[in-house]
């Protein structure tokens, strides 16, 4: 099947690790997403968006033609910005980590309620 023709809408990827670390995300495609913000904001405010982002899609273009033939560079810093788990302070209510002033907050409440049929 062509997938230009029918476009998936959402898929997931899998992560296993060692000892049970293991994660799914799920990922939307850009057209749901563009549904999605547009029911948020509203059309003039995608619209405005989209006139602002165009340099930055003719960067993302440029760099992809680059990374095809294998002109890329990559910035890895392996073992740089970690945080010591026994730091990390999990309740029923929010997630607390060390170095972010604020504490993840862990309601049940949808905020994309407003952006979804």
């Amino acid at each position: 099947m062509n997938r230009k023709d029918a476009p998936l809408d959402i898929a997931f990827l899998n992560s296993k690790g060692f000892g049970g670390n293991n994660a799914t995300a799920n990922l939307l495609a850009p057209h749901v997403v563009e549904k999605m913000l547009l029911r948020r904001y509203g059309a003039g405010v995608i619209e405005n968006y989209g006139k602002r982002r165009e340099a930055t899609v003719a960067t993302a273009v440029v760099y992809d033609k680059q990374a095809q033939i294998g002109n890329f560079d990559t910035i890895y810093q392996f073992g740089q910005g970690l945080i010591n788990e026994n730091e990390i302070v999990i309740s029923k209510s929010q997630v607390t980590l060390p170095g972010f002033a604020q504490p993840i907050d862990l309601h049940t409440t949808s905020r994309f309620a407003d952006m979804c049929n």
